[in-house]
This record gives structure tokens, sequence and C-alpha cells, in this order.
């Protein structure tokens, strides 16, 4: 499947779940083999699990359609480190068609 970069777009539903929408596709190294693309978008639920300071550990569900053909449901856990009010980082590891897959991502609260 190879290398993959996207976007995601979060909003709190509650004080404890977040739902967003993303959109994952794949990105060819100049040494990858460039076949398939791979797209993968749809849904996405976040249940905190533990918060300890400004760490949080959350489970993700993904939900989606690969190549708008496949629908497929991938868990994910994630660890946000809330650097100010507004702003963090996350990492994240999960699997994806019997494959390792890791995350890392830029938080911008915006309210």
């Amino acid at each position: 499947m190879g290398t993959q970069k996207g976007y995601s777009l979060r909003m709190a539903a509650t004080n404890r779940l977040k739902i967003g929408a993303f959109y994952q596709s794949t990105y060819h190294l100049e040494f990858e083999n460039k076949e398939g693309n791979y797209s993968y978008k749809g849904l996405e639920a976040v249940f905190p699990l533990k918060s300890c300071g400004n760490l949080t550990f959350n489970a993700v569900a993904k939900v989606g359609l690969v190549n708008s053909d496949f629908l497929i449901v991938t868990p994910e856990i994630e660890t946000t480190w809330h650097l100010t009010r507004h702003i963090g980082v996350a990492v994240g590891a999960g699997v994806r068609a019997r494959e390792a897959a890791i995350s890392a991502k830029a938080i911008i609260k915006l309210f």
C-alpha cells in the first residue's frame, strides 16, 4: 500500500466524544512502485480512554470506503499532547489491510 498522506476535521460532539471526516491517499516516494492510489475516505469517532496532565489517550474507529468500492473499519490508538489550550500534537498506531499504520497530527482548536 505504501506511504499515505491525508487530512481530517473533527468536532467535539459531547464533552468526551469527537466525530469527524477524513481522507487519505497514497503518496509515492521516488523509489516506490507507483501502482495504485488506495484512497480511503470516511468518518471517524474518537473516544478518550485516559487523561493524565497534558496527555490524553484515545481510541479511534474509522469507517470508510477504499477506492470508493470497499467498506472497511480500522482501529487506532492515539496519544494527544496538549501544548497549549488551543494547540497540540498527536501520534497514533493502528492496523489497515493487515499492515501496521502510524500517524502524526497537528491539532489546532478553533473554539
